[in-house]
Formats: structure tokens, sequence, C-alpha cells
């Protein structure tokens, strides 16, 4: 994987801009995997806390 995500940045040109990319499409999965994403609750349990 490590490989495979440097030879698709090797240009160097866009290589800050799929890191950036990468980096938030990982949190976004890591937040949706806990739960606490904003968006899954606002869609899940509109009323929570009311």
């Amino acid at each position: 994987m490590g490989e495979a995500h440097a030879t698709r940045t090797a240009n160097g040109r866009s290589a800050r801009y799929a890191n950036s990319l990468w980096a938030k499409r990982t949190l976004r999965e890591q937040l949706l995997a806990n739960g606490r994403s904003p968006r899954y609750l606002r869609c899940q349990r509109p009323r929570a806390d009311g």
C-alpha cells in the first residue's frame, strides 16, 4: 500500500493534495466507524439529546 501510494504521488506536484485527500477520507472513515461523525449522528439519532 505504501509503495502504491508513493508511486501514485511520485510527480510531487499533487502529492500534497493527494495526501490531504487521503487523510480527510481516512479521518471520515474513522469517525463513521466510531459513530462520532456529526452527519452520521444527525441522520441516525436526530433527537438523541432532546
